[in-house]
């Protein structure tokens, strides 16, 4: 079964211009050209993985409620998320500090199913 909570599955950090991350053995990296379009505007972007040469992996894009940076990683990696106001202001202040990449708890599963009612029995009738 999936983990319950939060789990730090690796590290993002400001590098040049752009933001690379390293989650489960892999590079991945927002070019300098995207990175200031998705911190100050919030436009969506490419992510790239570390090679030679370098290739398109996922997307890049911020939750609906725009407190977590969103990243979008191939294969077992999924969707994992940084802390949106540690991205910016790490951005902004050229700080390179390694940020936690974190993987959202896995959904709750339905707690039961609904126990069918005995043949003849209807709800609301009096």
């Amino acid at each position: 079964m999936p983990p319950r909570k939060w789990e730090t599955v690796g590290s993002s950090r400001r590098k040049g211009d752009g933001l690379e991350a390293a989650v489960d053995g892999n590079r991945y990296i927002i070019a300098a050209a995207d990175a200031p379009g998705l911190i100050v505007e919030g436009n969506e972007c490419d992510i790239w993985q570390s090679g030679c040469p370098p290739f398109k992996v996922g997307r890049a894009s911020w939750s609906d409620s725009g407190r977590m940076l969103v990243l979008s990683l191939p294969g077992k990696c999924g969707l994992v998320m940084v802390a949106g106001a540690r991205v910016v202001s790490h951005y902004l202040k050229e700080d390179t500090t390694p940020i936690d990449v974190v993987r959202p708890p896995a959904p709750s599963p339905e707690r039961h199913e609904p126990t069918p009612l005995p043949p003849g029995v209807r709800l609301g009738v009096v």
